[in-house]
C-alpha cells in the first residue's frame, strides 16, 4: 500500500509511510494499517493524533523502519514498557545495547518496600507518643523503630545501656584479676575450662543483680517483641533474635543450676555450666540492636541480607581454591604440612592475604605454590566483594532519594498549611 501517513503523538509530527507500518506484523500501527485498507478516506492526506510520549513513539518508528528497537535515556524504564505495550511491541525486541535502559527499574518498587519495612519513615517522629492504631501496634513501633517517637528513642537508649552494663559486668566477671579475688570459683575436673564455667553463686552480690536485672529486662523485651510481632515465623528465622533467645536461655540455664546446686553431687554440674555460660557469650550479638538506631549500620545488614547469594559464591570460592592449593602444597610439603588440614587452612589464610606465619612453605616450588594462591586470592575475592558493595551503594541510594522525597513532601505540606491558615480557610487543615 503506497502513499504517506502522518501522525501527531503528544505534540510531535511525524511522517512516514504505509509500507514502513506492514514492516511489523502484529503491532499497533500494522493494525491501523489494515483497519485503513478495510475502510479508506476517499481523499485527502490521513492524520493520526495520539496522546502519548513522542520520545518513544520515535523509536517505535524507528523500529518498523530498520528493524532495530533502541530506547531513549531520558524516559523512565517503567513508562517504557507502558509505551510499547500501548504499541503492543514486545519488550524482547530491545536491541541488546538497550537492555539496561530497559530493566533500569527492576526491582526498584521491591527495594522501596523492604526498605519501608525496615527502615519506615514516621512523619511524627518528634511527638513524645506516636499515634497508632491499637496498643501492638503502638509496642512495636516502640521496641521495633527508635524513630516513631521520642519514647521509643529513649526505650533504645535504655535497651542499649543494658546491653552495654551486661557486657561490662561479664568483661569484670571473667577477667583473671577480678577472678583472683573470688578464690572460690573451683571447679573439679573442668581443667583448662575453668573460664568457660563460672557459676552464679561464685559471683560477687553487685555483679550477680546487674546480671539478674539486665537478663529480665532482654527477657521481657523478647517475649514482648515476639508477642507483638506481625509474623511469629520471620520472628523466629532473624538469626539476631535465635542468638538473643539462645543467649538468655544460657543465663536461666545458670540460674536453674545455681539454685538447684545444693542437691547436685560436688562436679556433676559441670555440664550444665558449660553449656549455658557459651550460651551467654551470645549476649554480644545484641549490640547489632544498634542497627535500629543507626541507618548506616541498617544499611550494612540490608546489604549482606540482599547479597546472599553472592556471599554463598564467595565461600564456595574459597573452599574449593583451599582445596586445590591446599591439596598441590601438601604434596610438595609433606615434610612441613603434617596432614592435609593444615595444607587446607594454610591456602585459605593465603588466599584472605593475612598470612599468620605460623606455617609456611619452605621450598622454591612450595613458595612459587604460595604466589599464586595469594594472587588467586587477590583476584577472585575482590569479586564477589565489589557486588555486595555494589548492593550497599545501590541500597544507600534508595534510601537517601526516599529521604529527599520525604522531605519535599513535608516542606510541601507546611507551606500548604500555611497558605491556607493565611487565608483564613481553617476547617480545610486536617
Amino acid at each position: 500500500m503506497a502513499g504517506k501517513v502522518y501522525f501527531d503523538v503528544g505534540g510531535s509530527r511525524f511522517t512516514t509511510t504505509w509500507e514502513t507500518l506492514q514492516k511489523v506484523p502484529g503491532s499497533k500501527l500494522d493494525k491501523l494499517c489494515a483497519l485503513h485498507e478495510q475502510h479508506p478516506k476517499p481523499s485527502g492526506k490521513v492524520e493520526y493524533f495520539f496522546d502519548r510520549n513522542p520520545a518513544v513513539f520515535g523509536c517505535v518508528l524507528d523500529y518498523h523502519r530498520t528493524g532495530d528497537l533502541h530506547l531513549p535515556d531520558n524516559v523512565c524504564a517503567s513508562q517504557i514498557r507502558h509505551e510499547l505495550e500501548f504499541w503492543e511491541i514486545s519488550p524482547y525486541e530491545v536491541s541488546s545495547c538497550c537492555w539496561k535502559i530497559l530493566y533500569s527499574g527492576d526491582g526498584v518498587d521491591k527495594t522501596l518496600k523492604m526498605l519501608d519495612k525496615e527502615i519506615p519513615v514516621f512523619s511524627t517522629g518528634k511527638k513524645f507518643i506516636q499515634k497508632t492504631q491499637g496498643i501492638s501496634s503502638w509496642i512495636r513501633d516502640l521496641m521495633e523503630y527508635p524513630s516513631s517517637s521520642m519514647l521509643a528513642k529513649v526505650y533504645a537508649v535504655f535497651y542499649l545501656t543494658m546491653v552495654v552494663f551486661s557486657i561490662i559486668c561479664d568483661a569484670l566477671i571473667r577477667s583473671q584479676d577480678y577472678s583472683a579475688q573470688t578464690q572460690n570459683v573451683t571447679i573439679s575436673g573442668s581443667g583448662s575450662l575453668d573460664h568457660l564455667m563460672p557459676s552464679l553463686t561464685n559471683i560477687p552480690c553487685a555483679g550477680l543483680v546487674i546480671e539478674i536485672l539486665t537478663n529480665i529486662v532482654f527477657t521481657v523485651d523478647v517475649a514482648v517483641r515476639f508477642g507483638v510481632s506481625l509474623s511469629k515465623t520471620n520472628f523466629l528465622k532473624s538469626l539476631i533474635n535465635i542468638m538473643d533467645i539462645l543467649a538468655l536461655l544460657g543465663f536461666w540455664i545458670l540460674v536453674v543450676t545455681a539454685i538447684f546446686s545444693p542437691f547436685y553431687v560436688p562436679g556433676s554440674e559441670t555440664n550444665a555450666l558449660m553449656v549455658g555460660n557459651i550460651l551467654m557469650t551470645l549476649r554480644f550479638v545484641r549490640l547489632y540492636r544498634l542497627a535500629k538506631v543507626s541507618r548506616g549500620l541498617k544499611l550494612v545488614l540490608l546489604a549482606l541480607d540482599k547479597s546472599k547469594m553472592t556471599i554463598l559464591l564467595l565461600f564456595a570460592i574459597m573452599i574449593i581454591n583451599s582445596c586445590i592449593f591446599g591439596g598441590i602444597i601438601y604434596c610438595l610439603e609433606d615434610h612441613t604440612f603434617s596432614n592435609v588440614f593444615r595444607a587446607f587452612y594454610w591456602a585459605i589464610i593465603t588466599m584472605a592475604t593475612v598470612g599468620y606465619g605460623d606455617i609456611y612453605p619452605g621450598s622454591v616450588a612450595g613458595r612459587v605454590v604460595a604466589c599464586v594462591c595469594a594472587m588467586a586470592g587477590l583476584f577472585l575475592l575482590a569479586m564477589p566483594i565489589g557486588i555486595i558493595s555494589k548492593n550497599y551503594t545501590y541500597l544507600y541510594t534508595k534510601l537517601h532519594h526516599r529521604e529527599q522525597h520525604f522531605k519535599e513532601k513535608r516542606k510541601c505540606k507546611k507551606t500548604i498549611k500555611f497558605s491556607t491558615l493565611v487565608n483564613g480557610d481553617v476547617s480545610s487543615v486536617s
